[in-house]
């Protein structure tokens, strides 16, 4: 499920100046909370970030960027900041999201999430909520994607294995309750899929190419996934 056809243009948000398999250094689009962005020792945290594990590592939902030291400070590092997506921009209402139980935050029908697939079998994949409506989640929410929630047209088509991988992140809606366990998510709009997938050749974050394939930025090898338009 992998081809080679030439590379499609992409906008780059967060630029890289290190190659590293294990950090999002040629970001691109969202990331999400506990994401590592950059070594400490190179880069300094700044606004919506914090340090863990000697990694600048994102504290919210929204876009990094790196932002060069100012010319008076004594630390010369590069400071890496996450610009967080606010209401405004996204129609998120954080206030009444944490009212619903009392200021816990708990996820409800119409809300967006972003997920960790942890599974993929024929019929669904399954996945860990870790962000409502662009705030991290303190409590473990599971969240099931079934192949006729994946896209609009042709769900009898869909090959589970071309649209999710274990480890991508999936922007997605809530679409009900489902069962005692778990959340109904569904990505059957153009803004919601696959954000952010590994390359299986060297392990960079790779970067959208068409609504069906994302790209290697190394090999130019591209896999297939539902990707999620870039918004």
């Amino acid at each position: 499920r992998v081809s080679s056809r030439p590379r499609s243009p992409v906008a780059w948000v967060l630029s890289a100046t290190r190659k590293r398999p294990d950090m999002a250094s040629t970001s691109a689009g969202v990331v999400c909370p506990g994401e590592p962005l950059r070594f400490a020792e190179e880069f300094r945290s700044g606004a919506g970030t914090y340090v863990r594990d000697q990694h600048v590592v994102a504290a919210v939902v929204g876009t990094a960027r790196v932002v060069p030291a100012a010319a008076d400070s004594g630390d010369r590092r590069p400071v890496v900041e996450v610009v967080r997506h606010t209401e405004g921009d996204s129609g998120y209402d954080l206030t009444s999201t944490r009212a619903r139980a009392g200021g816990s935050l708990i996820p409800c029908v119409g809300d967006e999430v972003f997920a960790r697939v942890t599974r993929v079998n024929p019929r669904l994949c399954n996945a860990e909520i870790v962000t409502v409506n662009g705030a991290a989640t303190t409590d473990a929410f599971s969240g099931v994607i079934r192949t006729q929630d994946v896209r609009v047209t042709e769900t009898d088509k869909i090959d589970m294995y071309d649209c999710f991988v274990p480890g991508d992140v999936v922007r997605a809606k809530i679409l009900s309750l489902g069962d005692t366990r778990s959340y109904y998510l569904t990505t059957a709009a153009n803004e919601y899929g696959v954000v952010r997938a590994k390359s299986p050749f060297t392990g960079e974050q790779m970067v959208a190419a068409s609504w069906k394939e994302m790209e290697c930025p190394s090999t130019k090898q591209r896999c297939k996934r539902k990707v999620a338009k870039v918004v």
